[in-house]
């Protein structure tokens, strides 16, 4: 096979994700090769190719870790792994997110760091929420909404409801947006500002008038 220069290698087992993404990246003047799983990329990849690689992370067979370290371990990662079309400029962040809300059937929301409510955030031991890479980004009528990277993290969602007491409901957010957000809400210099009433009038302000009559009366 020729060299793929600035070619999208699309790995994934979903076909529908395939086309997305194929037509979505065609629109834009990039070249596309799907492939329906790891092993077959692997069995004709070569050293010379480069591009950028977008793969799905769970996969049956070799899945998306995998893929990446056997890349790397033939030597072909430097050339090729992009991994994140957006830090590359080539897409948007809006035209991601319509597709991750495709692929998860969930909500993708931009999170501002700075507009999070810290101490909504500490809901969460913050241990627990840079492993699983999860932030609590709003709570209405007691549910908690929470940024995930992989919102069909079932495992996850459940620990989440047992820990904070809330429902939960998962939507879709950039890895940068919320390893920043977990950065500002865990900096002790920012978080001394706010105070547990403050998470109280959030709490009762998004649940909306009804709530805030029964508070007051």
């Amino acid at each position: 096979m020729k060299n793929q220069e600035q070619c999208v290698y699309i790995v994934d087992d979903d076909a529908a994700i395939r086309d997305s993404l194929g037509l979505l990246l065609g629109l834009n003047g990039y070249r596309t090769l799907p492939f329906s799983n790891a092993d077959d990329f692997l069995k004709v990849c070569a050293p010379e190719w480069s591009g950028c690689l977008l793969l799905d992370i769970r996969m049956p067979g070799t899945d998306g870790l995998a893929l990446q370290a056997a890349l790397h371990d033939q030597g072909v990662s430097n050339a090729l792994l992009g991994a994140i079309l957006v830090g590359k400029g080539w897409i948007t962040t809006e035209q991601l997110g319509r597709v991750l809300s495709e692929q998860f059937d969930a909500p993708f929301v931009e999170l501002a760091p700075q507009s999070v409510n810290p101490q909504l955030v500490r809901l969460l031991p913050e241990t627990f929420a840079r492993e699983r890479q999860v932030v609590p980004v709003q709570i209405r009528q007691r549910r908690l909404t929470l940024a995930m990277l992989t919102p069909d993290n079932i495992e996850t969602i459940s620990e989440a409801e047992l820990i904070t007491g809330y429902e939960v409901d998962p939507v879709i957010a950039m890895q940068a947006e919320i390893q920043a957000t977990l950065d500002n809400s865990f900096d002790e210099r920012l978080v001394a500002r706010q105070t547990a009433v403050d998470m109280k009038l959030v709490e009762l302000e998004q649940a909306g008038p009804s709530a805030l009559s029964v508070a007051d009366s």
